[in-house]
């Protein structure tokens, strides 16, 4: 149920972690996006950011020592949706990235992803030393998925996208803020333009169904 409506969604698989500078380096070679990090005419990473954590030597994309498997971040919407197609998949919507986040059909029914405790199961301002960590520290939700509540905020599908003024949510809270935005029933967002050192991705894959 989303803001008291019943919603159905469709099978689908989803990534079991949010989706590594590692990772979006592998992209941005084997799309040959150059220094600018502008990709079909957009920009998508925020390359004057010095929060960037994927940097471009030898003609080549990278990541910094250590961040490998950070979550991606500096990735705008546009980023993230591209990245998605990229590998065969898709950024969740609102309904599908709230069914994952709290458990599926093993939902315990917490306020965060995976426990009522977000120091268990989240990185937070109250935790986090100032920064991301690696994907996968902490305690997964009832569905074996890390990082769906703090870490880095995820970006979910806006079907109606028409302009860079329109809004785009990213879910699940950060490792900035304090507690409230990590909660599953939080919401915020952003145009789909911007950039953040909080705000990452993962992707969903349809799952076909068999005879």
């Amino acid at each position: 149920m989303l803001n008291g409506k019943l919603t159905t969604v469709s099978s689908f698989e989803i990534t079991k972690y949010e989706i590594t500078n590692s990772q979006y380096s592998k992209f941005l070679n084997a799309e040959k996006t150059g220094k600018d990090g502008i990709y079909n005419g957009i920009q998508i990473i925020n390359v004057s950011s010095e929060d960037l954590q994927v940097e471009y030597k030898n003609e080549k994309w990278a990541t910094r020592q250590g961040k490998e498997n950070c979550p991606m971040v500096m990735v705008n919407y546009y980023g993230a949706v591209e990245y998605s197609n990229w590998i065969g998949g898709k950024l969740p919507n609102v309904p599908e990235w709230s069914y994952a986040a709290k458990g599926g059909n093993k939902s315990k029914n917490y306020i965060y992803a995976g426990g009522n405790n977000l120091d268990e199961v989240g990185w937070y301002r109250g935790n986090c030393e100032g920064r991301s960590h690696n994907v996968g520290e902490k305690k997964p939700n009832e569905l074996g998925i890390f990082d769906m509540s703090g870490n880095a905020w995820e970006w979910c599908l806006n079907d109606t996208l028409k302009s860079e003024n329109d809004f785009c949510l990213h879910m699940g809270g950060s490792w900035f803020p304090e507690e409230q935005p990590s909660q599953l029933s939080a919401r915020y967002g952003n145009t789909p333009t911007h950039f953040s050192n909080s705000v990452g991705f993962r992707v969903i894959f349809p799952v076909k169904k068999t005879e």
